[in-house]
């Protein structure tokens, strides 16, 4: 029966769940916000189903190797497609490929604006709401077993996540299945969807109005210098903007204030990966590759399988598609295999949330006091003890 005691070693992927044959296994969110299994003890058999497909001691044994997989500066031929996108506007161009192809695409999307669920689509119009950065982590609870269903019905099939919901799902499907297509993105970390409420609830009470809809990285003002990091539309049609110094929620998610805890010590992030492409930014191409700079968005494509070349090479005619050197690709890059401690204020953050609003909290851990600084000396100390 699978039991969490260590939660830096739990991805909240739901692989055990999806597996249990009894159906005793539930994600639940704990205090802070993430997924997590709780098993019922009285149903269960003792199979060991669960313990077995844990992605996360599988992906532990791997070494973090340089393989130097081709990589690729990309983008959609299509300016509407990159303006809907973080990047470049690959992700589109590989799911329309699957949808005309009669395939169903599975993507993150926005459930109101209080957290994220994958979902499945079969038109442009369920591919839509998946574009774009989310930043939390997503619902996924049902969905490794629709994969199944759909794959076991002979359909083709587009799965879009982070790496270790990937290595999820091929961990619970057990085999590889030639129709699975499976895309990633360079991941920094995870952030608690519960944080990201409490965060749009505190500009909520500030404007007094309700929010409608949330997004990160707007590129009316182009890709290299977007127009704002964090955006919440209001129900009366106000945007309100922050900047990339200004966000505070992304400050604290870059700085892993406010997130997953296994994300500092991520066994997924190495050169080997469970994607056929993964995709990120070519944050530094403007440096690096200056004549493969795309204004409105280059996206860096890794392409880890054949079947990811075969993507690629498919869709020559709708995108610009140009061989880089990895290493140079990943000088700004870094966190594709490259693992980053949590920050000091970590365990503060989460033991000052709730006694006051969390962006005060947040701005308490950026720019402490020395009463602050204090209790982050000290945090780690009391929760040893």
């Amino acid at each position: 029966m699978i039991n969490i005691s260590d939660k830096e070693k739990c991805c909240g992927c739901g692989a055990c769940a999806a597996s249990c044959p009894v159906k005793c296994i539930e994600m639940t969110r704990d205090g802070q916000g993430f997924f997590y299994p709780a098993a019922d003890a009285a149903r269960c058999t003792g199979c060991g189903k669960c313990d077995s497909v844990c992605p996360v001691p599988i992906w532990d044994k791997k070494e973090n190797k340089p393989l130097f997989p081709d990589a690729f500066a990309a983008y959609s031929k299509n300016p509407e497609n990159r303006m809907q996108s973080s990047s470049g506007g690959l992700f589109g161009e590989i799911a329309d490929m699957v949808l005309s192809d009669g395939g169903i695409v599975f993507g993150a999307v926005y459930d109101g604006v209080l957290s994220v669920r994958h979902t499945a689509a079969v038109s442009e119009d369920g591919i839509a709401p998946m574009r774009g950065s989310k930043y939390v982590e997503s619902d996924l609870r049902g969905v490794f077993g629709q994969v199944l269903n759909e794959l076991d019905n002979g359909k083709e099939v587009l799965f879009s996540g982070t790496p270790c919901q990937i290595a999820g799902l091929k961990a619970f499907l057990g085999r590889e299945y030639e129709r699975l297509f499976c895309l990633s993105f360079i991941c920094n970390s995870v952030a608690s969807p519960a944080v990201l409420g409490e965060y749009i609830s505190d500009i909520e009470a500030r404007k007094k109005k309700r929010a409608v809809a949330v997004t990160f990285r707007d590129k009316s003002t182009g890709w290299l210098n977007y127009a704002s990091a964090f955006a919440v539309t209001l129900e009366d049609g106000e945007i309100y903007r922050e900047k990339g110094g200004e966000c505070l929620f992304k400050t604290a998610l870059v700085n892993r204030i406010i997130t997953r805890p296994i994300c500092s010590v991520c066994p997924f992030r190495k050169y080997e990966r469970a994607a056929d492409i993964t995709l990120g930014d070519f944050w530094g191409i403007e440096k690096t590759y200056p004549e493969l700079c795309e204004p409105t968005g280059t996206s860096l494509a890794i392409v880890s399988t054949k079947k990811g070349a075969a993507a690629l090479s498919s869709l020559s005619g709708k995108i610009e598609l140009h061989g880089v050197e990895l290493e140079k690709a990943l000088t700004e890059n870094p966190a594709f295999c490259r693992q980053y401690a949590p920050h000091p204020s970590r365990d503060m953050f989460w033991t000052e949330r709730g006694k006051k609003n969390t962006t005060a909290v947040m701005r308490d851990c950026l720019s402490p006091s020395f009463t602050d600084r204090l209790k982050r000396h000290l945090m780690p100390i009391i929760k040893r003890k």
